[in-house]
């Protein structure tokens, strides 16, 4: 076996991650490991590391980044010389890789250990040293070979436990005159000639710290001497087993007790194995063949000329020969023994292969997180995949359960479907079948599982015959966990010649709301369309199945219809919509009421625990799209989330759950912070979930942030689906925040140096500012697919901070990123946008001004030098005018974040009898009461009796109102309790009563509550 790469044990938290050229030693000088009653502890944050090995920032240290090539070495001090095992958590696994341990006496230099470990699983292992650790100055190195490319195995502090005084074992085996030659299930093997006439082999056996005791099966074994043993020699096409029996010496141990040798004696020419694309026939195959030259395989289908490996007794191998007739293969081979040579034929059954014409056209579907639908389906308006909850690696869809349902155009018609990268991230798996419409043959390979997909994956062609046009295919998977794959189409297209119909039509929700997006979806992908409504000219991006019209601003609680005049869309066959579509919908009320925030669900939190179990508990009470708003008011503190933690992605993760807000009392008194190191480790995770709003607080990764050495990755928020930030602070180095799908940020600050804006999506930053730490660097870094619209918009912002720094740089797919009205205190560099990737990008800039409002030079703006396409990053005043919010974020669904950020009116507060009234707020779905600017409670009533007055003798009482979304209102006036009722103004009529709310405010048509009625010159409190 051919090893490549070394790894030594030791391994050090917070370590810059190297190249593979370069070292990374976590101190300066190692520590030696601790050693108790034959207990040696490796501690590795005590290391070195090579090609790309590092400690993650986890607790405890984690070993993590190992690949092929890597590295680790670690010192210890033996007292107690003797024979240890390794004891080793493995705590995650990607790739199957070996792990050399080598253990080397640093005053003489000798190798006193080398043993290699196969690593193919998470597991803790017990990993036996064979050799004698004399006492002394010892290092002990791990090196990884893998041929997978990707990552292998993590592993945490472990410990060298000594098992015996010396060490049993056979080391080798040799026969005199014969070769060994490798057989399954077998220690040794060796294969005698077709002329060999000798009576008997023998085998010279090299052993230590043991007896041994040898048995033979199909022949006679004689003891020579210590280590010499004589066997008799088998007959031809027969074998000989010798089994070796170790008995330790007293105090010595051995992992290994029994060694088997095969001895074979070749007669023939004969078949061992054949394997038909790396699958192993029977063993009815091999034996009619090694008795007839041929047989036939039956049963299986295959859609491309399968792979023939035969094997030989005497452990040669061939490729076999193919030729094709029909569906049936022949594949022809010759074996050869001493002056023999014999001829095979395996005839192959049920080949379907598809031969292309010129009339084929080839589609490739990839996942873009763009197009992941609230249903947990995902549609780029011209394919649908059902069902589908994210993606993988960039390019794979990734599932759950046992069927997919893959919906395509009408005009396509498939020849042949293929599982592109085809995996599981975590257990196999095999696709049992692939089925369309009625009447149609769907040829999937017999041969159809799935593994871990680094090293396993592969692309599955599946070949099909009578495709009906547009018809959807059904894939059934059993086992596996979490299968991964993209999909590629040979296809020929299928001409339509009649009319553009309506499939369905819908609208998006308007309870409350003068605003929607009508979604028509028709039988085929049409153009762009326009259409007149409301006076106004309405556009819809073609190039799907569906259209989408969003209207804004209409009237409330009004009867609309929105007509598609006959002839308006049109389709790439020339096909047009014959008759006219209309959908009537009426707008919802203006403030209409909204649903209450129950008590239960506003829950209050001043200490890290509280915070995480408050967190803990979304996962019950906020599990789908449906929940109802649940609220965490995060009280003024210092949150110390603590380091990495090797059970989770982030310090704090709000992860799958809907419907939450985190409310801080002030932005700059609420601290969440934490250290961790890696795209995918934040302090503060939203990443799988939906509808998250921040308000009033800070979020830090302290990894480097405020020092002045840079570490490296340090994620203060990595995003989901919908967040909203209103006067959030976030803070660190390099990529601060890590974009999801879709967000907006009111009034926050961002610091950063690095790319600390990146990822992909579109995202609207209203009034923000953008903090550079250090001089260069680049405030985003985006990687929007293709299908992205707009990408990052940062609209009316500023840049503070150090100068000379680049707007932005691509960095994957399609980068796009929209600079509107930003106000540059920090100027940047003059071509503004900096290099990375090579790839197209969408990178703009309008009504740049300096810190003196004067709107700045843009002649030298130049695109990223990394950038594949040409073009002036500089638009026109009409461009400008499309980077709206209703545009970036409401085009889908309309979306108006703005609804659930604006700050609703403060209530008007009376107090009397220790009890705080006030007058009802529109659209307020509850109320906090807060003494002296604290929190002393939250109601959904507009009374809250003051039972503890304590925090507040002669201090004021203050109320805001919370909106749907849990965002604060505006704070209302104070009042304490030595105040009184305002004087009120009365008319002279004496008869007839009149009635004012306890802000003395006139109120016409009172209803049920507490009033002061006056009639004449009586003034009195009453109860309606």
């Amino acid at each position: 076996m051919m090893l490549t790469g070394i790894i030594t044990l030791g391994i050090a938290a917070g370590v810059t991650l190297a190249t593979a050229s370069t070292t990374a030693t976590a101190t300066q000088s190692m520590s030696r490991a601790a050693e108790s009653e034959g207990i040696i502890s490796i501690d590795v944050s005590d290391g070195t590391y090579e090609g790309g090995l590092r400690l993650e920032n986890n607790t405890p240290p984690n070993v993590g980044y190992a690949k092929n090539g890597g590295k680790a070495t670690y010192s210890f001090n033996c007292s107690q010389a003797g024979v240890y095992q390794a004891n080793i958590n493995f705590n995650w696994f990607q790739n199957a890789g070996d792990f050399i341990f080598t253990v080397t006496d640093k005053a003489t230099g000798d190798v006193e250990v080398r043993t290699v470990y196969h690593v193919s699983a998470k597991h803790e292992a017990q990993i036996t040293l064979p050799g004698l650790i004399r006492q002394g100055e010892k290092s002990l190195t791990m090196e990884i070979s893998s041929s997978s490319t990707g990552y292998i195995a993590n592993w945490i502090s472990f410990t060298l436990n000594r098992v015996g005084d010396s060490f049993a074992q056979i080391s080798d085996i040799t026969a005199v005159g014969i070769d060994s030659t490798p057989y399954d299930g077998y220690d040794y093997s060796f294969n005698l000639p077709v002329d060999f006439s000798a009576q008997s082999v023998t085998l010279n056996v090299k052993h230590t710290g043991a007896t041994v005791e040898a048995t033979g099966e199909g022949c006679t074994v004689t003891t020579k001497s210590d280590g010499v043993y004589e066997v008799t020699s088998p007959a031809p096409n027969s074998e000989a087993i010798v089994t070796f029996k170790l008995t330790p010496d007293e105090g010595a141990f051995s992992d290994q007790i029994e060694y088997k040798v095969r001895i074979f004696h070749i007669g023939d020419v004969r078949l061992s194995g054949i394997t038909v694309d790396d699958v192993e026939v029977t063993a009815e195959i091999i034996e009619n063949l090694n008795n007839d030259a041929s047989a036939t395989l039956t049963g299986n289908i295959y859609t491309a000329i399968p792979v023939v490996k035969a094997t030989f007794v005497d452990g040669s191998s061939a490729d076999g020969i193919l030729t094709l007739d029909g569906t049936t293969a022949s594949a022809k081979f010759s074996g050869k023994a001493g002056d023999k040579t014999k001829d095979f034929t395996l005839s192959i059954e049920g080949i379907h292969l598809y031969t292309p014409t010129e009339a084929d056209k080839r589609q490739d579907l990839r996942y873009d997180s763009s197009n992941k639908q609230d249903n947990n389906t995902w549609s780029n308006g011209l394919f649908t995949i059902d069902p589908c909850g994210d993606g993988w690696g960039g390019t794979q869809f990734k599932f759950k359960g046992d069927k997919i349902t893959l919906s395509i155009p009408s005009d396509m018609l498939v020849k042949q479907l293929i599982l592109g990268g085809l995996a599981d991230n975590y257990a196999p798996g095999r696709i049992t079948s692939v089925t369309t419409n009625e009447g149609s043959s769907v040829y999937l390979p017999t041969s159809s599982t799935f593994n871990n997909p680094a090293s396993t994956a592969y692309n599955l062609v599946i070949n099909i015959d009578g495709h009906k046009a547009g018809s959807p295919f059904e894939i059934n998977i059993e086992g596996g966990s979490q299968p991964v794959m993209w999909f590629e189409f040979v296809y020929e297209e299928f001409a339509l010649n009649t009319p553009v119909e309506l499939a369905e039509k819908s609208c998006t929700d308007l309870t409350g709301k003068n605003h929607t997006v009508l979604t028509f979806s028709f039988d085929r992908a049409v153009g762009d369309a326009e259409v007149t409504f409301n006076g106004s000219t309405v556009k819809a991006e073609g190039g799907s199945s569906s259209l989408q019209f969003a209207l804004w601003d209409m009237e409330y609680d009004k009867e609309y219809t929105f007509t598609i005049p006959a002839g308006t869309l049109h389709d790439s066959y020339g096909n047009t919509n014959a008759d006219a579509i209309s959908y009537t919908f009426t707008t919802g009320k203006e403030n209409a009421p909204v649903e209450a925030i129950t008590a239960e669900r506003f829950i209050e939190v001043s200490d890290v625990d509280g915070l995480r179990n408050a967190v803990a508990s979304l996962s019950q009470t906020n599990s789908n799209a449906e929940s109802p708003l649940t609220v965490i008011y995060i009280h003024d503190g210092d949150y110390d989330l603590g380091h990495d933690n090797s059970a989770t992605d982030a310090c704090l993760g709000i992860n799958k759950v809907y419907n939450v807000s985190l409310i801080g009392e002030s932005q700059d008194g609420v601290l969440l912070h934490g250290t961790r190191t890696g795209i995918s480790y934040p302090v503060l995770s939203t990443r799988y979930s939906t509808n998250i709003y921040m308000e009033n607080l800070t979020v830090r990764n302290d990894l480097d942030f405020g020092k002045s050495d840079r570490v490296g990755v340090g994620v203060a928020h990595y995003g989901g689906n919908l967040d909203i930030m209103k006067n959030v602070t976030l803070q660190s180095v390099q990529d601060t925040q890590v974009t999801g799908e879709r967000g907006y940020y009111l009034n926050c600050t961002i610091h950063g140096s690095v790319d600390y804006i990146c990822g992909g999506g579109d995202h609207f930053y209203d009034h923000c500012t953008f903090v550079n730490t250090h001089e260069g660097g680049y405030i985003t870094a985006p990687s929007t697919s293709a299908s992205t619209k707009y990408g990052y918009v940062m609209s009316d912002c500023i840049v503070k901070g150090a100068g000379k720094y680049s707007l932005g740089r691509p960095w994957q797919n399609e980068p796009r990123n929209y600079f509107i009205n930003t106000t540059m205190e920090a100027l940047p560099n003059d071509g503004g946008w900096g290099q990375m990737s090579n790839l197209p990008t969408h990178f703009y800039e309008y009504g740049s001004k300096d810190a003196d409002g004067n709107l700045l030079d843009l002649s030298k703006r130049t695109n990223s030098p990394t950038s594949t396409n040409t073009y002036t990053p500089v638009l026109t005043a009409e461009e400008a005018t499309v980077f709206t919010l209703k545009n970036v974020l409401g085009y889908k669904d309309s979306w108006l974040a703005t609804e659930l950020t604006d700050a609703l009116d403060a209530p008007a507060i009376t107090i009397e009898d220790g009890i705080i009234t006030w007058s009802p707020v529109n659209r307020a779905a509850g109320y906090i009461v807060y003494a002296d600017g604290k929190l002393i409670a939250y109601t959904t009533d507009t009374r809250h009796a003051v039972t503890d007055r304590t925090r507040a003798v002669d201090g004021t009482y203050t109320v805001c109102a919370v909106n749907a979304n849990g965002a604060r209102g505006i704070m209302s006036e104070g009042a304490d309790f030595t105040s009184g009722i305002a004087d009120i103004e009365v008319s002279a009529d004496e008869n007839t009563p009149e009635y004012y709310n306890l802000q003395g405010i006139r109120v016409q048509n009172p209803s049920n509550g507490i009033y002061i009625r006056r009639q004449g010159d009586k003034i009195e409190k009453v109860i309606l």
